[in-house]
Formats: C-alpha cells, structure tokens, sequence
C-alpha cells in the first residue's frame, strides 16, 4: 500500500482488523499483522523494510523483506545492494521476499495489498489418506510402469536369446532362461492389468487375451461416454455445449433458490419398530463384520477411487486389515463428516 500520507497506526490497524503495524522510511510500505504474531523491524530503507516475524503458528521464526522498488534502474541499485547484505547476514532462518516490483519484473500491478495467512493444524491426515498414500507409494516402488518392464524383458529375452546362440554355454542358457521367466511374469502383470481394467468376471484363468481385455475397455468408455443430451427440446451433440448444458443445469439445481421439495424423494421410508435397540445403529462395526463385507465382494468388481480393486484387500488381508478396519470406524465415528 503507498499512502503516501502521515498515519496513526493504531487507527488504521483497528479498522482493518489487525493489532500491530510498522510503515517503512518513505511511508510507501505498510506492513500489519495480529497479536498471534510478534514482529520486529530489522532494517528500515526507502525502497525496503527488513522485519523478524515468529509466533506459535510457524515452525520457526522467519525473515521478511517488503519492496517498493523505484522505477529507474539508477534509483534501484541502493535496494540491491540492501538486499544482497540482508541475504549475506541473515540466511540463518528461512526468508519470503514480496512486494511491488512490476518496474522490475517488466509486469502489470494493481498496487494491490499482498495477505499471508498462517494456520495451525495438529490433526493427522485421515488413514484413508494415508493407507492410499502407502499403497501408491509400495505400487511405484515394486511394480513400477507395467509397460516399461514388459518392454524391458522383451529386449532382456532378445539379448539372451543372441547371446546364447552366439555362445552357447551353460550360463547363458541360465541366463536365457532367467530371461524367459521376467518375461512371463511381466505378461502375467499387464494380463492381469487388463483384466481389471475391462472388470471381466468370467475370463479363464489363464487366458492371456489382451486384445480381448483392450475391446472390453474400449466399449466401457463408449458406453459411459454421453453423446447427446435434451436441452429444452433441443437435441445436443457437441462436447461443448453438453458440457455447458450440464454446468449450467447442476448450478441451478444445487444453488439455494432451488425449493427444498425438489431435493426430497416422495417415497415413505420404512419404520423402525419401537423396540429396536437404536444404539447398535450407531456403533462402530466390529473387525470380523468389516472383514466379511470385504470378503463379500467379487474379487473382479470395479475398482474404488483409490483405484484399488477387491482382489487386492482380499489377498492382502493380513497385512492391511488394520489400517482398513481404522478407515471404516473413523467413518461411522464421523471422522469424514464435514
């Protein structure tokens, strides 16, 4: 902010919600902040001002330079050679430079006040983020890109197959077949891939079609893909204008002006009878309840948004089922509720 103009403080402070505030030597600068930050100026300049910020809120105390940097190139050699000593003396903390250097930079500015905010959060991320973090993480490590191996020991069986006919001794015949195996085990991968990905149920195990799975996947996305839709009686067939249509239809639907009879469904909901033990409702399902729910699953169903499918917690039961069974009663205890 440039006021350019004498200033009580205290006043602008309180009318701008804040508690404290300094104003560089040319009055060009202001800078304010709450009482859950304490800050002090560093060094005060024409073109800059120097403050140490710390509070609660941060994980250490940290530099801040605020410039307000003159337009000709002459006028800014005072404010380079300021900030090339701050930087040679005052590195020991981390340090967030900002401020109006559109003159500098060759950019528009709107002279606009800049806002940093800091919170602080204590909360763990919920463990259905974390699980789905792991198993991200596990998946790029051990299996890496399916394609890329499968290419790999493409190239790995060609080399030994040349080796060994060059050379036929028994341990390239070791190698060869060594070679033989990664290629099978990495088609087995990108068959297994493939399969999930078509969410085929009834494929024999074995069959190694992947043209097959490839069509399968293909005609899904046909099938989910919307090709035209009714828009006031008009029939719409470009990408476009079903995807302005759609926009235009939900933020209507879901703004506030819709009634609230519209979001209601008129159908009766069944009753519970009176002598129902409503507290079984709410409690959190047991370990051996969650697992049969897993277990009833078809191993081959679609995927769920963590991209992982039944198959894989059944297998990995064992090894996973704590994390699953914290995810499923942090959900009934309302972890996941706002």
């Amino acid at each position: 902010m440039e006021p350019m103009t004498n200033v009580d403080f205290p006043v602008f402070c309180r009318k701008l919600g804040f508690h404290s505030g300094v104003g560089n030597l040319s009055n060009k600068i202001w800078v304010l902040w709450k009482n859950s930050i304490s800050g002090h100026v560093l060094n005060d300049n024409e073109q800059s001002i120097d403050l140490q910020f710390s509070s609660s809120l941060f994980p250490s105390s940290f530099y801040t330079s605020l410039i307000y940097a003159k337009s000709t190139r002459v006028d800014r050699r005072d404010l380079w050679n300021e900030l090339r000593s701050f930087a040679a003396h005052s590195l020991a903390l981390p340090w967030l430079v900002g401020g109006f250097e559109g003159c500098i930079l060759g950019v528009h500015s709107n002279h606009a006040p800049m806002l940093f905010q800091a919170f602080l959060t204590t909360s763990k991320p919920p463990a259905a983020f974390r699980v789905k973090q792991k198993l991200k993480l596990w998946n790029r490590n051990i299996f890496g890109s399916i394609f890329s191996n499968l290419k790999q020991t493409e190239d790995n069986v060609q080399r030994a197959e040349t080796e060994y006919d060059s050379n036929p001794t028994t341990n390239n015949r070791a190698n060869l077949h060594h070679a033989i195996a990664q290629l099978v085990l990495a088609t087995k991968v990108e068959e297994d891939y493939w399969h999930q990905k078509s969410s085929c149920k009834w494929v024999v195990e074995g069959e190694r079609n992947t043209h097959y799975f490839h069509n399968l996947v293909r005609k899904k996305r046909i099938r989910a893909r919307i090709h035209s839709i009714s828009d006031n009686g008009v029939t719409l067939t470009y990408d476009s204008d079903i995807q302005r249509s759609c926009v235009t239809f939900f933020s209507k639907y879901l703004s506030n002006d819709t009634p609230t009879d519209d979001l209601v469904c008129h159908f009766p909901f069944p009753q519970i009878p009176e002598n129902t033990d409503t507290n079984v409702l709410y409690a959190s399902p047991s370990e051996e309840e969650i697992k049969q729910v897993v277990f009833s699953i078809n191993p081959d169903s679609a995927a769920g948004p963590d991209g992982f499918y039944s198959h894989f917690y059944q297998s990995c039961w064992e090894i996973i089922h704590q994390d699953v069974v914290l995810v499923v009663q942090e959900f009934f205890e309302g972890a996941y509720s706002s």
